[in-house]
């Protein structure tokens, strides 16, 4: 007999936990199905004549998601990886704005005259560059949870009565 563990997406109350385990149990070759909602996770004995690619069938028609043990570690190094990304979008669009600011001053006017302007404006010039590398960190710290949020929900039907979850 083999086991096969795996993390399931979209479940928000038990009756979800539930009908993914009559899902799983449903599935021919499976002996039995265990689901921890709190821990996302589902665990499948099988006689091992099943394959993973059924089990998941079963699971997105029951209106939820169903990704390998493994791969779900591998969305994981991912998030932290885009989690890291804003922290040098911020600084870049920061020091690109400076950058912007004092190139279109020398353009107009040269080098020296850039120079003694961002000597008199310095508190206001930087406090603009800072505001707008944060924006852009945030902004971009957004977009990251926005399209991970995304890919991770399943279009499915109202859960227990209460609505869209």
């Amino acid at each position: 007999m083999a086991t096969l563990n795996a993390v399931v997406g979209g479940m928000t109350c038990g009756a979800c936990a539930r009908r993914v385990e009559d899902a799983l149990a449903g599935v021919p070759g499976a002996r039995s199905a265990r689901v921890q909602i709190a821990a996302r996770t589902a665990t499948v004995e099988h006689d091992g004549t099943t394959s993973f690619r059924n089990l998941r069938a079963a699971v997105e028609d029951a209106g939820y998601t169903l990704e390998s043990a493994a791969k779900a570690r591998l969305a994981i190094v991912w998030l932290r990886q885009l989690a890291s990304r804003p922290l040098i979008i911020g600084p870049v669009a920061g020091l690109a704005l400076l950058g912007l600011y004092l190139g279109l001053i020398a353009l107009a006017q040269g080098w020296e005259h850039a120079l003694q302007q961002f000597e008199q404006d310095r508190p206001f010039v930087l406090a603009l560059a800072v505001g707008f590398g944060l924006q852009a960190g945030l902004y971009a710290q957004l977009r990251a949870r926005h399209s991970v949020a995304s890919a991770a929900a399943p279009i499915r039907r109202p859960c227990c009565g209460w609505g869209w979850p």
